[in-house]
């Protein structure tokens, strides 16, 4: 089956007693059942890697490269499943059929692929003759398998995957409904011209391997339960815990090696923005090498410290607080 160059309307075999269900009718049937799965696979999951397919330099040799079994679904939707480790020269370029086409220039970057492939095994006896298959046997199965393909890169790599929705805050309600509605709505995405999967990019010889940027990944549903179960994790350890809060004594100046002449003054609060007291909050340098005194604490929640500036250079100061993962950064100039 071919690129799924244009949505068409599926088409499967209507079964009657008495239908002929010769070769033909048969392979319409794989066509149409294949066919809704690949689309679904490029709609519904994306393309890229699914799963494994790990990719390293083999220690032994500064060209050849090992690639781990796993899965990947290629941009036309189908499926590539590769069994067992497979090693590949990265100093030989191929054709997009993963023939050979000659040796990859020194330094340049190449781009390490995988590719569906198809091929027919399993002979078996014809009984009947045909135009097709005028010989004794004829292949009975078709086994799924891959090529590796080893290009010339064309360029840097792809920016990676952009929040299509905005920034957060999102809206909610309607407006939010709207916002998801344009994405869905938006115009049917042409299946790529070239659906081979990018694992890694290599610099002949001898590398760097990058098997990070170039790659497309396929985020399951158990990745994005992973990572929205994460973020609860962090919303609630924020939203749970104090709230750490600017008061006073930003963007002041001094002399190099001079207590500023304000302190600097932080307020910590709880989820429900009532003070907290006998908190645990920490001043310390993060550039320009001054002091600061330790953190005094302060009636209403608040907590202070005496900052002595650095000789020169940037001056900064931030402020944690156990609990929570927010922090207030202060900065000063030495005159």
């Amino acid at each position: 089956m071919g690129s799924p160059l244009a949505l068409a309307a599926p088409e499967r075999i209507h079964y009657f007693y008495g239908l002929l269900l010769d070769a033909d009718r048969l392979q319409e049937e794989q066509n149409y059942f294949n066919g809704k799965r690949w689309l679904m696979n490029r709609l519904g999951f994306g393309w890229g890697v699914l799963r494994g397919l790990g990719i390293a330099s083999d220690p032994s040799t500064i060209s050849t490269l090992v690639i781990d079994p796993g899965v990947a679904i290629d941009a036309w939707g189908r499926e590539i499943v590769v069994p067992t480790t497979v090693q590949v020269d990265a100093t030989q370029l191929t054709d997009a059929m993963g023939n050979p086409a000659g040796p990859a220039g020194a330094g340049a970057d190449v781009i390490i692929s995988l590719a569906y492939a198809e091929s027919q095994s399993d002979p078996v006896p014809v009984l009947v003759a045909d135009c097709d298959h005028p010989g004794n046997c004829a292949p009975a199965s078709v086994r799924e398998g891959f090529r590796i393909l080893v290009r010339t890169a064309t360029g840097p790599p792809p920016p990676p995957p952009g929040g299509a929705a905005g920034s957060l805050p999102l809206p909610t309600g309607l407006a939010l409904e709207q916002l998801l509605s344009g994405l869905v709505g938006s115009p049917f995405p042409a299946p790529a011209a070239d659906p081979s999967v990018p694992l890694a990019r290599f610099t002949v010889a001898g590398g760097p391997l990058d098997a990070v940027s170039d790659r497309r990944l396929v985020y399951s549903n158990g990745l994005l339960f992973q990572m929205i179960v994460s973020l609860i994790d962090n919303l609630n350890s924020v939203a749970g815990a104090s709230l750490l809060l600017y008061v006073s004594g930003d963007a002041q100046s001094g002399s190099a090696n001079t207590a500023l002449p304000n302190p600097l003054v932080v307020a910590l609060q709880d989820g429900s923005g009532n003070p907290v007291t006998g908190g645990l909050v920490q001043f310390s340098i993060a550039a320009g090498g001054g002091t600061v005194t330790p953190a005094a604490e302060l009636p209403g929640g608040k907590y202070s410290t005496q900052w002595t500036l650095g000789v020169s250079g940037a001056q900064t100061v931030v402020v944690k607080a156990a609990g929570t993962n927010l922090n207030v950064t202060f900065e000063a100039t030495v005159l």
